[in-house]
C-alpha cells in the first residue's frame, strides 16, 4: 500500500483491511517519501497495534509504481493485492471469498467491481468476463487494485517508476506474459476516492500519460503483439488521453459544453451500458481531433507512425470497427495539422 498525503483517508483505509475476515495477511505500507508527518504517524500508530503490519519509508520518493514495487520485494505471500491508501475495502469477507476460489479453482487472478466516488456508472461499465489471452488485454485502464494476484506471477514483471499511470503497462506486459486465467466474483469490494493529492492524482504529472502511452506502443514492439490482443488497448488509451487533455484545458466555455454533452449521455435512460460507453468515448474522440491544444500536444509528443503501424494491415470482421475508429482519429489528426 503506497502512501503520499492520504493522512486525511488512512484510518479507514487500514481499518477496512485489518478487520476483513481473512485474518491470515501480511500488510505492507510503503511510505513514499512523503512529506507530512501525519502519514508517518499513522503508520507507525497501526504497526504498533498489529504485528502483520511492515511499515517501510523511502528515503527518495519513487512514485506510486515504485512503492508498489517495493511492497513485492518484502512481500512473502502466495498472494498479492494493491490498495490505495485513500481508498477503502467495502466488504469485509472480500478476500476470505476471493482466497477460497484460488483454493477451489485453478485460476490466476481473482477480480472484483470497484465503485467510484464521483461517477458510479463508470463501475458497470468495466463489467467484462476475461477468460483467455485473446481478450484479456482488451482493456487497457483496468486497475489492479480490484484484483489478487498469485504472487509469482506479479514477481514476474517491474514496475517503471517512471510512469504516472503504471498500471497500464505493468498490467499490459503482465497479460502478454503471463497470460493469466481470470475469475470475476461479481463483488463489488472497493471504493475507490478520487484525491486531489494522492499520487495518481498530482496535476504536476499530468502530462506524463503520454509517457505511459509510449511505454505501451515499446511493450507491443518489444513482445511483437498480434494487434487481434492489443486494439482495444490502444483505442481505450487514445480515449483516456483525450479526456486527460480536456482536464488541462482552461477554457471554461469548451469545459462547460464538453461537461453538458457528457451530462446527457449518463442521464440517456434509453442507453444501454454498452451504448453509454461507446457514445462516452466518441464524445472524447470528437473533443480530441476538434481542439487544436489538445491535438497539437497530443501529436508533440507521440509517435502518430508507430501507432499507424498497428492499424495497417488487414482486419478481420470482429475487430474491424475498432481499428477503423483509430485509423479515422489518427487520419483527422494528420490532415489539421497539414492545414
Amino acid at each position: 500500500m503506497p502512501v503520499y498525503n492520504t493522512h486525511l483517508y488512512l484510518k479507514e483505509c487500514l481499518d477496512s483491511i485489518i478487520n476483513q475476515t481473512y485474518k491470515n495477511l501480511e500488510i505492507i505500507i510503503v511510505n513514499d517519501d512523503s512529506p507530512y508527518e501525519e502519514d508517518g504517524l499513522i503508520c507507525k500508530e497501526y504497526a504498533k497495534k498489529d504485528n502483520r503490519i511492515k511499515y517501510i519509508r523511502h528515503k527518495e520518493n519513487k512514485g506510486a509504481g515504485g512503492a508498489k514495487q517495493t511492497g513485492i520485494n518484502h512481500s512473502s505471500g502466495k498472494y498479492i493485492t494493491f490498495v490505495d491508501s485513500d481508498d477503502y475495502l467495502i466488504n469485509k469477507n472480500l478476500y476470505s471469498i476471493s482466497i477460497n476460489k484460488f483454493k477451489n479453482i485453478n485460476i490466476d487472478i481473482v477480480s472484483f467491481y470497484s465503485t467510484i466516488e464521483k461517477n458510479r456508472l463508470l463501475n458497470k461499465l468495466i463489467k467484462k468476463v476475461y477468460i483467455n489471452e485473446h481478450n484479456i488485454i482488451r482493456d487497457a485502464m483496468t486497475t489492479l487494485t480490484s484484483k489478487i494476484f498469485k504472487a509469482d506471477l506479479i514477481k514476474k514483471i517491474k514496475f517503471n517508476e517512471n510512469i504516472r499511470y503504471d498500471d497500464i503497462p505493468y498490467w499490459f506486459e503482465f497479460c502478454i506474459v503471463n497470460k493469466p486465467v481470470i475469475y470475476k466474483t461479481g463483488i463489488t469490494g472497493y471504493y475507490y476516492r478520487e484525491n486531489i493529492n494522492s499520487i495518481t492524482q498530482n496535476k504536476n504529472n499530468n502530462y506524463k500519460m503520454i509517457e505511459t502511452f509510449n511505454e505501451v506502443l515499446n511493450l507491443a514492439d518489444k513482445y511483437k503483439c498480434d494487434i487481434n490482443k492489443i486494439h482495444y488497448s490502444i483505442a481505450d488509451l487514445i480515449n483516456t488521453l483525450a479526456y486527460e487533455y480536456y482536464k488541462e484545458i482552461e477554457d471554461i466555455e469548451i469545459k462547460e459544453k464538453y461537461r453538458k454533452e457528457m451530462q446527457k449521455i449518463l442521464n440517456n435512460k434509453f442507453l444501454g451500458v454498452d451504448k453509454i460507453g461507446h457514445s462516452l468515448n466518441m464524445l472524447n474522440y470528437t473533443y480530441f481531433i476538434e481542439n487544436s491544444e489538445v491535438r497539437k500536444n497530443f501529436v508533440d509528443n507521440i509517435d502518430i507512425y508507430k501507432i499507424n503501424n498497428y492499424f495497417d494491415i488487414k482486419p478481420n470482421i470482429k475487430i474491424f470497427r475498432a481499428k477503423n475508429i483509430i485509423k479515422k482519429i489518427i487520419k483527422k489528426i494528420q490532415n489539421q495539422l497539414i492545414k
